[in-house]
């Protein structure tokens, strides 16, 4: 099974309100800011990409504000009625795949006859919530903490700093060590840059994978992106920029696409970034994944040993967490992206997975 690995939100969410500890133009490409080109796009700033990331990031944004707009109008399209079968074939098959996709991923039934209607609570919070994308990509009414929110290719704006070393944001001259001036923190902490001229150090022990400098919760192995809702953060790990594994283009991937491969095989830096903005405009987390008997999915933990809930990532998990667990469906990232790129690639039905005409 092809799996998803984003950073689990809800650790994410939790751990990282903190900022990096050196100037975000010292040892780093400046912020580029992306032309507003129209006004679906933002502000954005994005700090530390190269040239050739960083249009495949903006190229990527566009394209990820088209499939959420495709996520909204399969939805409104299935307020009314299925067309008739036989004078609006394409329109009814239309119809038919995406209720069954949304059947899939959030358990939501959508009535031949009657459609959605206009009442449907579960249907109406899964519209609010890729209308709230759109929101925050024009700056319309997104609330954060940030006025504008950051993109960082890879994770290089966090630094580790040792119990030795000087704290940045000691209150005393001359700066203690980190040691002496935060007890708490005597065996080390991460430090980030928020975008402002404050700092904050974060203690090691809260950190997945933390324990010393040597790695932290960003990016890791099989890490795509990684969100900080609180300092309105999205980091994108090196496999986000990795072909084919992420592929760069949807059009491409959608001309490419053969009957029986699989959804989640088709991972494009679009659904990236509709998967991280769930967590950064909705709050959303990754909920614990369950099996197509509703048991939880537990995973050993290879920093700690530990026994863990494996977050839901990618069609399969989605699907049992709707069948099971409809309620965290509706709070779960990837069940948003998953659905947005099935609408998108409407040229299959997904209702198992896999491409079927």
């Amino acid at each position: 099974m092809h799996l998803l690995t984003f950073l689990n939100a809800s650790l994410f969410m939790i751990l990282f309100i903190a900022v990096r500890c050196y100037d975000i133009n010292t040892g780093m490409t400046p912020l580029y800011v992306v032309p507003n080109a129209n006004s679906a796009l933002p502000q954005l700033r994005l700090g530390s990409c190269s040239a050739d990331n960083l249009a495949k990031l903006q190229s990527s944004f566009k394209e990820a504000i088209t499939v959420v707009q495709n996520a909204i109008a399969a939805i409104d399209n299935l307020k009314s009625k299925a067309p008739n079968k036989i004078t609006s074939r394409n329109k009814h098959k239309t119809w038919i795949r995406q209720a069954e996709l949304l059947k899939a991923m959030f358990n939501i039934n959508t009535d031949l006859k009657n459609g959605l209607g206009n009442g449907n609570t579960d249907a109406n919070t899964v519209r609010t919530s890729f209308s709230k994308m759109i929101t925050a990509a024009s700056y319309s009414g997104f609330t954060s903490n940030q006025a504008t929110y950051y993109a960082f290719c890879n994770d290089d704006w966090v630094k580790w700093i040792n119990p030795s070393d000087t704290d940045p944001i000691d209150s005393e001259n001359p700066k203690r060590q980190l040691s002496q001036s935060r007890p708490a923190y005597s065996k080390g902490g991460w430090c980030f840059w928020g975008g402002t001229a404050s700092y904050q150090i974060k203690d090691y022990r809260v950190l997945k994978n933390a324990r010393d400098g040597s790695a932290h919760a960003i990016c890791q192995q099989n890490t795509y992106a990684g969100t900080l809702y609180s300092l309105g953060f999205i980091t994108f790990c090196d496999k986000t920029f990795r072909e084919p594994e992420t592929k760069a283009s949807l059009s491409i991937t959608k001309n490419a696409i053969k009957a029986g491969d699989l959804l989640d095989a088709q991972v494009t830096m679009a659904q990236v970034w509709i998967h991280e903005w769930g967590h950064l405009v909705n709050n959303f987390l990754d909920m614990n994944a369950v099996d197509r008997l509703g048991n939880t999915i537990s995973v050993t933990d290879p920093a700690t040993g530990a026994t863990v809930p494996q977050p839901t990532y990618g069609w399969t998990a989605c699907s049992n967490l709707a069948h099971w667990r409809p309620a965290d469906a509706l709070i779960t990232a990837d069940t948003y992206a998953v659905f947005a790129m099935g609408t998108y690639f409407d040229n299959w039905g997904w209702a198992a997975g896999a491409a079927t005409k």
